[in-house]
């Protein structure tokens, strides 16, 4: 989009949102280790509702729209096992960037630095 070169963005955006989102993954795994209790609330039953309706592929794979770390959150307080939010938060976030690389390398502009 504004003129790097494709491939090594993609691959440095993948590389980059993994060790954020996995790092993020791990340290809510380690906080909840025995507090496995939960909270009661509006935003609470939300997120149950949402993952219950999608599972952790869905809220893994709406992590552009959500938040890969929101997305994360919620699939951990819901009861996933962090193996398995990993293995799709990864599955995720690679799709992600192949197609949006893929998109902005067939022209897309999204006019994300459009001034007013």
């Amino acid at each position: 989009m504004l003129g790097f070169p494709l491939i090594p963005v993609g691959i440095i955006a993948i590389v980059g949102n993994l060790i954020s989102v996995l790092g993020f993954i791990w340290i809510i795994d380690k906080v909840r280790g025995g507090n496995k209790e939960r909270k009661e609330g509006g935003r609470w039953r939300r997120a149950q509702n949402f993952f219950r309706k999608y599972g952790v592929p869905g809220v893994s794979l709406a992590g552009p729209l959500i938040g890969y770390h929101i997305g994360a959150a919620i699939a951990l307080a819901a009861g996933a096992s962090r193996q398995y939010v990993t293995l799709w938060q990864i599955i995720a976030i690679t799709l992600w960037a192949i197609a949006l690389t893929i998109a902005f390398a067939l022209g897309a502009n999204f006019n994300v630095f459009r001034t007013f």
